[in-house]
């Protein structure tokens, strides 16, 4: 009987032992599915993060205490210079490739505007590429390198769109981006 108490024990023992070894099975087994559920996240989410910081964004703001005042809107795109005039003028940056303008009138009333690429020494009479009230309905195209000049007037030489207020102060905001 004892060796039968002793085989019972041993016995015990081995399947003490057998449920250890089985939980450590069994730890490594969740550890695992686990560290592989987040090797197949960060797979899946990587390439969606990537994307995302692809369509990064830049603005460039501009404050105007007063509109940009010229028979020619193109003689004042050429000569931005002068502090708070209804003039943002910026470089458009590498991989930049289209850009959205948005004008905000302190009267609250969309002003006028026009947009001029490259226009710093070019004779009166240069053509916008665009012109508009308020903001843009569309991106505007543009080129790495290209210097960008908005022009807020009161109410532009040739607007075909009469606007909704005339322009007073307020800010101009440029968003570049590399997607439409």
């Amino acid at each position: 009987m004892a060796s039968q108490g002793a085989a019972v024990n041993a016995t015990n023992e081995d399947r003490k032992r057998m449920i250890l070894e089985g939980a450590t099975v069994a730890r490594r087994t969740v550890l695992l599915s686990l560290s592989m559920v987040v090797c197949v996240a960060i797979v899946l989410v990587g390439p969606a993060e990537a994307q995302k910081r692809k369509h990064v964004s830049r603005f460039v703001t501009s404050i105007y205490d007063a509109p940009a005042v010229s028979v020619q809107p193109a003689f004042v795109a050429a000569n931005c210079g002068s502090p708070n005039t209804g003039c943002l003028t910026t470089q458009v940056a590498t991989g930049e490739r289209f850009v959205s303008i948005k004008v905000r009138d302190s009267s609250g009333l969309d002003a006028y505007a026009d947009v001029y690429v490259n226009a710093s020494g070019v004779p009166v009479g240069h053509a916008p590429i665009a012109s508009f009230c308020g903001q843009t309905t569309e991106s505007i195209p543009v080129q790495s390198g290209d210097v960008i000049s908005v022009v807020v007037s009161f109410a532009g030489v040739d607007a075909a769109q009469p606007c909704a207020g005339a322009a007073t102060s307020g800010r101009v905001t440029a968003m570049f981006s590399r997607t439409r």
